[in-house]
């Protein structure tokens, strides 16, 4: 409702609130205790836990993240955050995951909490302003190109990206 109404402050609030609450629950399913101290990591293997839908963000993000990393002796595995749900053997097989361009949804806050709940390092990426209430613009400026309900889309995603900060 308050994405239809286009209210982008409500919004960021309320889905902050109800992103915590679902992350709270999974860390405490997952044995997560309030002061969890990161267990000793295996640094040589990397989880990227990333957006493959745009592919700018798949070649410019995810792609030259893994070159990097293996070009410093990393050995990195990527998963369509789409997917995770069938790759629970890479998430648990390394202490590092970076969740890039995700969006805090349930699936996703679960395994955040299952790989911060398990003394694991997580690390959320972004680079775009997509959690801004600026995002996305008026409706008019998309010429026609996009409809209403796309546009609420959009909105609702701005707050759910804003939740991981």
């Amino acid at each position: 409702m308050l994405a239809t109404l286009d209210n982008r402050k409500k919004l960021k609030e309320r889905v902050l609130e109800y992103t915590e609450i679902i992350y709270d629950a999974y860390y405490q399913f997952y044995g997560g205790i309030e002061q969890q101290e990161l267990k000793t990591l295996n640094t040589d293997k990397i989880l990227i836990i990333g957006d493959f839908h745009v592919p700018q963000c798949i070649r410019y993000r995810i792609d030259q993240k893994v070159e990097q990393l293996e070009t410093q002796g990393k050995e990195v595995t990527t998963v369509d955050w789409l997917k995770v749900d069938e790759h629970q053997n890479e998430i648990a097989l390394h202490d590092i995951v970076i969740f890039y361009r995700v969006p805090a949804l349930p699936e996703v806050l679960k395994t955040i909490a299952q790989v911060n709940a398990n003394g694991k390092a997580s690390f959320y990426e972004i680079d775009d302003l997509l959690f801004e209430e600026s995002y996305p613009a008026p409706i008019e400026t998309f010429g026609g190109y996009v409809g209403l309900d796309t546009h609420i889309e959009l909105r609702k995603s701005m707050a759910s990206f804003y939740a991981h900060g």
